[in-house]
């Protein structure tokens, strides 16, 4: 009976602490589309990939923020200086097994573009 009463309780702390290392995918990008009549001088820069991840202790028990698309996607613009847009999107999750903790992590992969605002 004891056996089934730590059980019990190791399992409704782990699924009381799932709900904080959820990622969160909400929306995808700010915007999903570019004007590009409000744009010129499209030039590719390259393939860019970046993820945000979280760490679980034990893992259960998150430590900081749980993972975000847009975070992934700040870090991936960043990659080049004069990235103006990411085209051909993909989002992926996985997660990463060390010794005594966890990563859960979101990845983001596409292609940077630099453009031009034209000048009204």
């Amino acid at each position: 009976m004891k056996r089934m009463l730590i059980l019990g309780l190791a399992t409704l702390l782990s699924v009381s602490f799932q709900g904080c290392t959820t990622g969160r995918h909400g929306s995808l990008t700010e915007k999903t589309f570019i004007d590009e009549l409000q744009y010129t001088n499209f030039k590719r820069l390259g393939p860019v990939s970046a993820e945000s991840c979280q760490t679980r202790v034990l893992y259960t028990f998150p430590k900081a923020d749980p993972p975000t698309t847009a975070e992934a996607l700040n870090i991936a613009k960043k990659l080049y200086s004069a990235t103006a847009f990411i085209t051909d999107v993909s989002v992926e999750t996985h997660t990463k097994w060390h010794i005594l903790y966890s990563e859960e992590c979101i990845v983001v992969t596409g292609i940077a573009y630099s453009a031009e605002e034209k000048k009204k």
